[in-house]
């Protein structure tokens, strides 16, 4: 797999790697945006993937890696390869029903 920019390094822990508290409800992140850095270190953070834990480290995987098994969104196909995966879909990605 190719990956477009390069993975700095993972880290996990109950802020981000730039030190910033995770927004409520947030479990991880990957900083993509090329201006992501804190404004007072000026320690550069494009390609840290964040995580609270290693369980929702693993969650975020699994769910990144699905879209890419599946190449779709959160559809049908995309919740199959989560579960395939090993994952759980969170229930703001299970199928809502037909009224």
């Amino acid at each position: 797999m190719r990956f477009k920019l390069p993975i700095r390094g993972v880290h996990i822990g109950k802020t981000c790697v730039d030190g910033t508290p995770f927004d409520p409800g947030e479990l991880a992140h990957a900083h993509i945006n090329h201006r992501d850095r804190k404004p007072d270190s000026g320690r550069a953070t494009l390609g840290w993937i964040c995580a609270r834990s290693l369980t929702a480290l693993r969650e975020y995987l699994v769910h990144e890696i699905a879209h890419l098994a599946s190449d779709s969104g959160h559809d049908e196909r995309w919740r199959k390869s989560v579960k395939r995966l090993g994952g759980r879909v969170p229930a703001a990605y299970k199928r809502k029903p037909r009224r």
